[in-house]
């Protein structure tokens, strides 16, 4: 008898390391809704990008630092390219205020490249006031090199 209970007890106690090892400190698995906005802390249509997105399903993380440069400086972003924000998502970067649309086309399609940008803050872009005028154009950077990727 003392043996039997030897056995089912160390049965549950090997259950329950399991179960503690494959839920204990485990985050949810990232997908490719998750992303990274870096900001300073001043701006507030970077906030309301921030919201944008999660109303549009994304999981948003906002790291906020004094100086955006050297981020923009790592992606090679060009002056004339930049933003207000830079995001990441998977192995992308977005600059700015991309509507969600050609996230998505960016995410289903992986093209080659670094990462997607709407320069400057263009009135009526996502997180931004005032009405937009015309297509939103979103150019798409490789080595910091500038094409056009979509216009939404």
């Amino acid at each position: 008898m003392k043996q039997k209970n030897i056995v089912i007890g160390l049965g549950f106690v090997s259950l329950l390391i399991t179960v503690l090892a494959l839920t204990a400190g485990s985050a949810a698995p990232k997908t490719d809704l998750d992303i990274t906005l870096i900001k300073e802390p001043t701006c507030d249509c970077c906030s309301s990008y921030a919201r944008y997105l999660e109303q549009q399903g994304f999981k948003v993380k906002v790291v906020i630092v004094q100086d955006l440069q050297p981020i923009k400086e790592s992606y090679r972003i060009p002056q004339s390219s930049q933003s207000c924000h830079t995001s990441t998502i998977g192995n992308y970067f977005v600059e700015g205020h991309v509507p969600v649309e050609a996230i998505k086309k960016l995410l289903a399609e992986k093209p080659s490249i670094d990462g997607i940008t709407l320069p400057h803050m263009p009135p009526g872009a996502p997180g931004m006031p005032g009405v937009k005028v015309e297509p939103f154009k979103i150019y798409m950077l490789r080595e910091g090199r500038s094409t056009l990727f979509t216009a939404v």
